[in-house]
């Protein structure tokens, strides 16, 4: 009897160590793809945030160019200001709608900015504001502060922006 038993134990040795190679390479498997997919998942959130960001970067950059682009035409808008207040008792209604559509456009560069852009951005908004006349007569200083406000706050809450972008000291 006891020589059955060893032959069986014999036999099922191997069968057992095949049998716990075989889970613990299931089990390796399993492990593997779970870690693998958490790796992925984070890789996922990390890119849909870096994809965010990008977005308030170049948001910024373009509420930047609508302002530098609508305060350069400030010449031209005081000349047409100057011909509004000029001209007789009933200014001209073209004159008008084209004050109302600078007026308009620089109006949206300020409220854009504000949701956009940090503190030092809206503290320059409130300055501009506070000076009374149309926007093309704010003084030099409150329109330059507006602008390098704008410009020191594009990183402004984004963690992922490269160095390269971020603002000189």
């Amino acid at each position: 009897m006891s020589d059955t038993t060893g032959k069986r134990n014999g036999c099922i040795r191997p069968i057992l160590a095949q049998i716990i190679v075989g889970i613990v390479g299931i089990v390796g498997v399993l492990a593997g793809t779970y870690f693998a997919s958490g790796l992925a998942s984070r890789e996922s959130e990390r890119q849909r945030i870096i994809e965010y960001y990008l977005l308030v970067f170049s948001q910024r950059i373009e509420i930047i160019e609508r302002a530098a682009n609508a305060l350069g035409k400030t010449p031209g808008i005081e000349d047409l200001w100057r011909e509004y207040k000029e001209s007789s008792r009933y200014p001209s209604l073209e004159i008008s709608k084209e004050l109302a559509d600078y007026t308009g456009e620089f109006e949206a560069v300020l409220w854009l900015a504000s949701i956009y852009f940090g503190p030092e951005t809206r503290a320059a908004i409130s300055d501009l504001s506070d000076e009374e006349g149309p926007w093309w007569d704010k003084s030099p200083e409150k329109t330059d502060a507006f602008m390098v406000a704008m410009v020191e706050e594009l990183g402004h809450g984004i963690e992922e922006l490269p160095q390269q972008l971020r603002p000189r000291d």
